[in-house]
């Protein structure tokens, strides 16, 4: 079975020795036939390829519809997680124990501070004695990725 490459390469070939003006009628007949043909073979082998795109486009489709289940199966079990945690910490604050420790499980919550969030623009607003004054630090990261583009070049 020949490629959609090779038909159209011996398409042309043929075609263009057609062309010439050097070739034998009784060759050109046979010649005439022969694109005719392949022509033909040509259009089968564009409908395989429509076949076989439409194939592939319903295997994506079919992942895509499997990968969007899935997620959703991920989502839920996320959601009774957190519903499963929150239950266990509120079990163990009205029972007071902020640790609890089973045979394969440890339990534990903590409270921690709340934190202080700020808008950005904002540092020139805060007063001096709210701000802390830190030494310059080297960039090791960026050291290292300037030293590795040095090699690539």
């Amino acid at each position: 079975m020949s490629t959609l490459y090779d038909l159209i390469d011996d398409y042309q070939r043929f075609s263009e020795i057609l062309e010439c003006e050097d070739t034998d009628e009784a060759i050109k007949d046979d010649l005439k036939e022969a694109v005719d043909n392949l022509a033909e073979d040509v259009e089968a082998k564009i409908d395989d390829y429509g076949k076989a795109i439409s194939n592939r486009k319903a295997n994506i489709a079919a992942r895509q519809a499997e990968i969007e289940r899935l997620q959703a199966l991920n989502d839920a079990d996320n959601r009774a997680i957190d519903r499963m945690k929150g239950i266990c910490e509120q079990a163990m604050r009205i029972t007071g124990k902020p640790k609890v420790k089973t045979t394969f499980y440890n339990f534990y919550f903590q409270k921690n501070p709340e934190s202080v969030v700020l808008e950005e623009g904002y540092i020139e607003n805060i007063p001096e004695e709210f701000l802390v004054y830190q030494e310059p630090k080297v960039n090791r990261t960026a050291i290292k990725e300037a030293l590795k583009g040095d090699d690539e070049a």
